[in-house]
């Protein structure tokens, strides 16, 4: 059975967006990815996604906003709360095993998410010391 012709210009589109962007949009749930560059289709009057990637073929600044809008820009300590539970198990194991532990925390906006680590290590025994870095 061939899937409906929306679908398949979604999973076009997102292949686009993945090839040419580097975005792995694999990563996102469906409903999610829909919901957010249908946003960006309606500000630019996109009915098709079609339409919405002959828009992006045009318009670098078109890609940077939906950049924007696909990525999470929030940031707290402890977000996700259910990722730190399942983290803090593993930073104990190797704190038993090593006195010092380094670790780096990618694409954090504030900071709140390598210190929330640096909390995690201080609760942990054995630590030494802990030293949050991150890059933005």
């Amino acid at each position: 059975m061939s899937k409906a012709p929306l679908e398949r210009g979604f999973e076009a589109l997102t292949e686009k967006i993945s090839r040419e962007r580097g975005v792995s949009c694999g990563s996102y749930k469906d409903k999610c990815l829909k919901r957010r560059i249908a946003v960006r289709m309606r500000a630019r009057g996109a009915h098709t996604y079609e339409d919405y990637g002959k828009i992006l073929d045009h318009d670098a600044h078109e890609y940077q906003e939906l950049l924007d809008a696909l990525t999470i820009n929030v940031t707290k300590f402890f977000r996700n709360a259910e990722t730190w539970t399942a983290l803090r198990p593993h930073l104990e194991a190797l704190a038993r095993r090593r006195p010092t532990l380094r670790v780096w925390s990618a694409g954090c906006a504030s900071g709140e998410e390598p210190y929330t680590i640096a909390v995690l290590q201080s609760w942990a025994p054995r630590v030494s010391s802990t030293r949050p870095t991150s890059i933005d």
